[in-house]
Parts: structure tokens; sequence; C-alpha cells
């Protein structure tokens, strides 16, 4: 019989697990410093505890690692009704924890599995939108731990696996979310920016997709997400903008101005500018040319 053996490329090895219960309350967490990683999973009550001098509260449904070879300690005891999970293992690849770019950016544990593969992220505190999963996969961590089997450390070093690869896939996911949205406000900032100083030339809605090489589809999407106007609404309002200086800052005829704004007729222009201003044009220019002029 043949034997096949393949890589092993996980990044961390069970040591032991639990759920810490405090039905009295005024429990506080050790003053201490650990050779093992210590995952923690609030699941009722308040658990407040220290590390490298940063306080956390666990709460239901959020997470905090204990960092290997960094002191931790409790800083106020708990109220009656505390329930957390908790597991210890070691991290079997390279561990780099990350201080994030800036103050308010989370400290992440980067480590990359034995035997290649994709690093896990993980940061040091959070809170989960799987938490089902989470508890499902905590329950089964506990209780393969206590069930006697052949495979019990192969089972659990599993189970183990898949818990820190949903809570690594949660924050990547919510960081990929983030600066794709990010980018998007970018990108639409940028798209009314151009609309608003190219207004009156634009002829075609799909010229601005041009400009920036998106179709137009793409571009009211992303404007209607960020603004909840469409591209067209856009170009539209630039050219009432545009308009509206012209009347007020020169003696050119109401038909003159719908035209050098992008309008193809006088009426068409007169329909849309009482529509967006509550006014004809001619009466805008009677209302506030005095203003303007006095200013």
């Amino acid at each position: 019989m043949q034997i096949l053996r393949q890589p092993d490329p996980k990044s961390a090895d069970f040591c032991t697990c639990g759920q810490f219960v405090s039905d009295k309350g005024g429990a506080v967490h050790p003053h201490r410093k650990l050779d093992t990683y210590v995952l923690l999973f609030g699941n009722s009550g308040e658990y407040r505890i220290s590390q490298n001098g940063t306080e956390y509260r666990l709460l239901p449904d959020t997470y905090l690692l204990l960092l290997a070879e960094h002191e931790h300690l409790g800083t106020a005891p708990c109220a009656p009704g505390l329930r957390h999970y908790w597991a210890h293992f070691f991290l079997t690849g390279e561990a780099l924890l990350s201080e994030g770019e800036g103050e308010d950016e989370a400290k992440v544990l980067i480590s990359a599995p034995e035997g290649g593969g994709r690093p896990l992220l993980i940061p040091e505190y959070g809170k989960v939108k799987n938490r089902e999963r989470i508890r499902l996969l905590l329950h089964q961590l506990i209780d393969t731990s206590r069930t006697a089997n052949l495979y019990q450390t192969e089972l659990c070093n599993s189970i183990l696996q898949m818990l820190l690869m949903e809570i690594s896939d949660s924050y990547i996911r919510e960081v990929t979310q983030k600066e794709e949205s990010s980018r998007a406000d970018f990108t639409a900032a940028q798209v009314m920016e151009w609309i608003r100083l190219n207004a009156c030339t634009i002829r075609k809605v799909s010229e601005v997709g041009d400009h920036f090489g998106y179709n137009s589809e793409y571009l009211t999407t992303l404007l209607k997400k960020a603004t909840n106007r469409s591209l067209t609404d856009h170009i539209t309002a630039g050219r009432i903008e545009a308009a509206k200086q012209l009347l007020l800052c020169s003696n050119q005829s109401v038909k003159e101005i719908a035209y050098a704004c992008g309008f193809g007729s006088d009426k068409y222009f007169l329909r849309v500018f009482r529509e967006k201003t509550g006014l004809t044009p001619g009466e805008y220019r009677t209302a506030y040319y005095k203003m303007h002029y006095n200013a």
C-alpha cells in the first residue's frame, strides 16, 4: 500500500480551547504574557482587556487576538452573565504585525502558511459579519477537542485554520470594498468637475465616457450612487449654471445663451431652465441682475 503525503499549508497549530463563563460576574483577565496566540470571541456581556497599552472591549460578535509574547491584562471586573470563547494556538509560518498607515488603522497580523499558500490577515480586534459561521466553527472546535478520535489533532488544526480564514476573509473583503468605494468616489469627483467645466460643449453623453475610458452606463451608475443624480442630470445642471452666469454677466439674448450653453433650442432651454430654477431666463435675469451688479 502506498501512502500519499501532501504538503501541509496550515498557518496554525491548535493547543486548547473552551468557553469562559462568569455567571456571577467580577472576573478580571489575568496579567500575563504567553508564548501562544489566543483568539477570544465575545458571546455575551463585556470583557475589558488591555494589550500593549491599548484597551479593548470584547463584546458579543467581536473578537480579540492576544499576541504571543505580548503583555495583556484585564482592566475592569466583568458584569454577571459574561460568556466568551477562547482558543490557544501557535503560528507555524512567518508572522508579521503591521501597524497600519494611520492612527485609526487596525494592527494586522500577517501570517504566511507553512508550505506556501495565501497569507492570513487578521486585525488585532474586530467585529465579524459572519457571526453564525464563526460560532459554529468554535463549537465544532470545542467538541472535536473533547472527542477521542484518531485524527483529533488534524481535525482541530483544520477547524482552527477554517476559523482564522473566515476572519481573514471578512477583513480582506471589507478592506477591498472600502478601497473600491474610495476609488469610485474619486472617479465620480473627477467626472463631475470635468462636466462642470465642459458641460456647454458636450454634445453626446458618450463623450464623457470616452474621455474617462468608461461607458456612459457605468458612469451613470457611479454618479447615481455618489450623488443620486445621473450623468445627464449633471450635464444639464452644468449647462444651467453656465446659463445663469451669462444671463447676469452678458447682454446676449436668451436664444444666444441657449445655444452657447449646449441646448438644442431656445424653447427646450426655457422649459428646462424653469423646471430647474422655478423662473424663466428673463425672470431670473430681472430678479438677480441688480443683486449681482451691486455685489
